[in-house]
């Protein structure tokens, strides 16, 4: 509980930046960020206007963040037309890199305009991959399955809008069906709906 304490007041700026990341869920990205090693690369899968990729940014020492979103406030049933209530008069695109300019002070961000499908296999080796597109359980899926393999061992996931008892989320099922009681897998922490794991070992 202090950490987190200690977490949070290190991105309190990120209130500043529109978003739907709670507190504990912004420190928590900003702690396992902040324990990447020398030229890290982190996957951000799903950035809005910028509100996660400033905390993991912010905790990064030495990397880059590849963040992907199609920035034209689109999603899945029931999230789509909240994003289209709040994506404002600005292209996202040009409201998210206003964001990078006035607040991120450290770390390497890349931005990847179009869904994580276009670009799955092209990073690499990856040592945090954060999923936080899409909430459709194909979609969610594919997220995991086309980039978790290039996540290396002792390499984080992380999951957003993970709720227990709503298995119709993508995030849920994906959690609940492909990692829990994985032996590939192994649960590190929940932030209120931010679930993360870490990688124990390459599947076969």
């Amino acid at each position: 509980m202090l950490q987190l304490l200690r977490d949070s007041f290190k991105i309190r700026k990120y209130r500043r930046i529109e978003g739907f990341l709670a507190i504990q869920e912004a420190a928590a990205l900003y702690h396992y960020s902040s324990l990447l090693g020398p030229g890290s690369v982190v996957v951000e899968i799903g950035s809005w206007k910028g509100r996660s990729t400033y905390c993991i940014a912010q905790g990064l020492r030495n990397g880059v963040i590849h963040a992907i979103d199609p920035f034209d406030a689109s999603g899945e049933v029931g999230s789509a037309r909240k994003y289209q209530e709040k994506k404002g008069n600005t292209n996202l695109i040009d409201q998210f890199n206003q964001n990078l300019r006035m607040h991120i002070a450290r770390g390497a961000v890349q931005v990847w305009q179009g869904l994580s499908r276009d670009y799955a296999g092209t990073f690499g080796r990856i040592d945090m991959l954060f999923i936080d597109g899409s909430h459709a359980l194909e979609d969610c899926l594919f997220d995991f399955e086309g980039y978790s393999p290039a996540v290396k061992v002792g390499g984080y996931v992380m999951f957003h809008d993970y709720y227990r008892d709503r298995e119709d989320l993508g995030p849920t099922w994906v959690v609940q069906n492909r990692l829990v009681g994985s032996k590939g897998w192994s649960l590190i922490g929940q932030y209120g709906s931010l679930i993360a794991f870490m990688k124990t070992e390459n599947s076969a």
